[in-house]
């Protein structure tokens, strides 16, 4: 049991660099300014978020594209770091029981703030349909 948790882990981390390179390659400054990038982007993000959870790639992508909302998942939720981690991230099964709940909050949020580019807030609306 404990080896399948590892195991699962270690891929999940595998599958986190190249979604990493892809948000290193993509700079804030290139979204918004073509749709042809922009949906470019949309498809890779599609592609390289499927086999991640969404509480992974949520932070990642908040810190990389935030805008005036904060660029964390606990500031949006104005929770501690703490009562994130015991709620939320106490294991698998718990953060797939919280991605709906935390998705949501952030959308809401992210939806208004102009700085967030609309491709981060389309991703995190397809996760939340998933």
């Amino acid at each position: 049991m404990a080896v399948d948790a590892v195991y699962e882990a270690m891929k999940g981390f595998a599958a986190l660099v190249p979604l990493l390179e892809a948000v290193q390659a993509m700079p804030r400054a290139r979204l918004g300014v073509h749709e042809a990038v922009d949906d470019d982007f949309e498809r890779q993000l599609e592609e390289l978020t499927q086999e991640l959870p969404t509480l992974v790639c949520l932070p990642v992508l908040l810190y990389a594209y935030s805008g005036t909302s904060g660029s964390s998942v606990v500031n949006i939720l104005e929770l501690s770091e703490d009562e994130y981690k015991r709620g939320c991230l106490s294991g698998f099964a718990r953060a797939e029981e919280c991605a709906d709940a935390v998705g949501e909050r952030v959308l809401e949020v992210i939806r208004h703030d102009a700085g967030v580019p609309r491709v981060v807030v389309h991703w995190l609306e397809q996760e939340l349909m998933d």
